[in-house]
């Protein structure tokens, strides 16, 4: 039988991505409202409906802008919190190994329930696999569909069906449910 390893190195790269898409947006914002800035004047000597419209217009794109922005520094977010609760995951003859924070856990397939959510951004699919072992809820993020095959061929030779989530265990990761 086969096995599968991720590390979080993988999304690490992501991560840094994410965040370089930020750094870029916010510097096209700045050059957009310096631009805005310069044609003001001359859009207010237009008159009434042309400075209208370029008001309408300017506040579209700022709002796209600052929403695109906003979305991927919470989506980075997101990932930084998984990434610090989960270093590594193993499987390997019916054994799952989590590497997390407090320590090292292996458990066999039958004592942890896994469950993924497909995620489009961008119009790119990647998914998350939730690990609830021993009460605890971890995340991998930011999986390929190269890599999400892998795991689920690995996980149904070993007689384990994984199904989408529920619920959205996100807000769970690194919590343990009471």
């Amino acid at each position: 039988m086969g096995g599968w390893s991720w590390s979080s190195d993988v999304a690490e790269r992501a991560v840094s991505s994410y965040s370089s898409f930020v750094v870029v947006i916010a510097l096209f914002l700045i050059l957009y409202v310096v631009v805005v800035f310069v044609l003001l004047p001359s859009a207010v000597g237009l008159g009434g409906t042309r400075l209208i419209v370029f008001l309408v217009i300017v506040s579209v794109v700022l709002a796209y802008l600052i929403s695109l922005m906003a979305l991927s520094y919470s989506y980075m977010s997101s990932l930084r919190r998984a990434l610090g609760c989960l270093r590594g995951v193993e499987v390997r003859d019916r054994v799952l190994t989590l590497n997390t924070i407090n320590g090292t856990y292996t458990a066999g397939l039958d004592e942890v329930f896994i469950c993924y959510k497909v995620l489009r951004f961008m119009r790119v699919s990647q998914y998350d696999v939730f690990i609830k072992y021993r009460g605890f809820v971890y995340e991998v993020p930011e999986l390929r569909p190269e890599d999400f095959g892998a795991l689920m061929q690995v996980l149904r030779d070993y007689g384990v069906e994984v199904n989408k989530c529920a619920d959205d265990l996100s807000k769970y990761v690194c919590v343990g449910s009471k």
